[in-house]
């Protein structure tokens, strides 16, 4: 037999084509293109549950429309453009019981939430401490600050408590623009997700100011 659409012998015909200009038509598409995604800890939300980027497969197979018989997903690159996300995938399964691999991409548009876990009111990722000749940078500090802090008085100075990292090293851009002071950074395990299974690490950055 011959593809009528690429000329090539093949064994089988499927739908009046051979498998590989078949599966070049196969349509491949989600039920919902939307996905909620956690700024804080840039996790998913698949279900009911928050689960880490390498749960999109999970959430693609779940939403997936496709003639693909059995079909398992393998995600192979993800990439962000503002508030859309592009996923490029492979379907491995079947098609008129010949097994298939399918290359595609689908392009999610996000929808930003914060998860339970990230706001929670005593989740705080990060401290910042002020020390030495501090007071006119913690005030500063304080005041381009955004969401919820927390001040901690200390008898070698202040600390600022912050949610997550993207907030503090904001507060640090803005005070290496008018403060002289010299940094140190460490970070301590704290935990583990129970979603995602990431170690959690709570970063401390010791700022003594001149």
């Amino acid at each position: 037999m011959i593809c009528p659409r690429c000329g090539k012998r093949t064994d089988k015909l499927i739908s009046g084509m051979c498998i590989n200009c078949y599966i070049d038509k196969i349509e491949v598409r989600v039920k919902n293109d939307k996905v909620m995604f956690c700024p804080r800890c840039e996790r998913i939300k698949v279900g009911k549950s928050w689960k880490g980027l390498d749960a999109l497969a999970e959430l693609i197979e779940s939403r997936l429309r496709s003639s693909i018989e059995e079909p398992v997903v393998k995600v192979e690159s993800i990439s962000f453009h503002k508030d859309k996300m592009y996923v490029r995938f492979l379907i491995e399964g079947k098609v008129d019981s010949q097994r298939v691999r399918v290359e595609r991409e689908i392009m999610f548009r996000i929808v930003r939430q914060v998860c339970p876990d990230c706001s929670a009111p005593d989740r705080f990722d990060v401290k910042m401490q002020f020390r030495g000749n501090y007071e006119d940078a913690f005030d500063y500090a304080l005041s381009i600050a955004r969401g919820n802090v927390k001040v901690e008085r200390k008898k070698e100075g202040m600390d600022l408590l912050v949610r997550d990292k993207k907030a503090a090293k904001g507060i640090l851009k803005e005070l290496k623009k008018r403060f002289s002071f010299d940094i140190k950074e460490s970070y301590k395990l704290i935990g583990e997700d129970v979603h995602s299974g990431k170690k959690r690490y709570k970063t401390t950055y010791s700022l003594r100011f001149y």
